[in-house]
């Protein structure tokens, strides 16, 4: 079943102020996120990621990481739903990015994208190992 939706007049002017250096692939990506994880039919600004309201680029996964929390912006309802439907099918799929990604519809390279974006690299990394000394304990 289609739902339709649509961007009020202050998304639409957040979008169209926007620079957009990924072009259509990444306007594309954005309307793809923003219609899996809204919660109604019209898009509120406050659904928008943030780094569209600082007129800047998307941030890289290679980019520094802000220098204090106050001068970063804040994070969106759809960044931490991501962040957080990342995180538990991790925890489901034992860590294991493959698993989790197949899981969620992504592929193992969007799976990696998503876990620099989100710095979830320590996360798994210590959950992988813990996982693994239990599995030593039991046996």
């Amino acid at each position: 079943m289609a739902v339709n939706f649509f961007f009020s007049s202050e998304s639409m002017e957040i979008l169209a102020a926007y620079n957009w250096p990924g072009n259509v692939r990444e306007l594309e990506n954005l309307i793809e996120r923003v219609a899996i994880m809204a919660e109604s039919n019209q898009v509120q600004p406050n659904m928008l990621p943030a780094y569209l309201f600082n007129n800047k680029s998307a941030p890289s996964a290679f980019d520094a990481p802000q220098a204090t929390a106050a001068s970063a912006p804040s994070t969106s309802r759809i960044e931490i739903m991501e962040r957080e439907t990342l995180l538990e099918s991790l925890a489901r799929n034992d860590w294991v990015q493959q698993k989790a990604a197949r899981e969620i519809g992504l592929t193992l390279r969007q799976m990696g994208y998503r876990v620099k974006k989100y710095k979830l690299d320590k996360i798994i990394r210590e959950n992988k190992q813990r996982n693994a000394h239990f599995k030593d304990l039991s046996n």
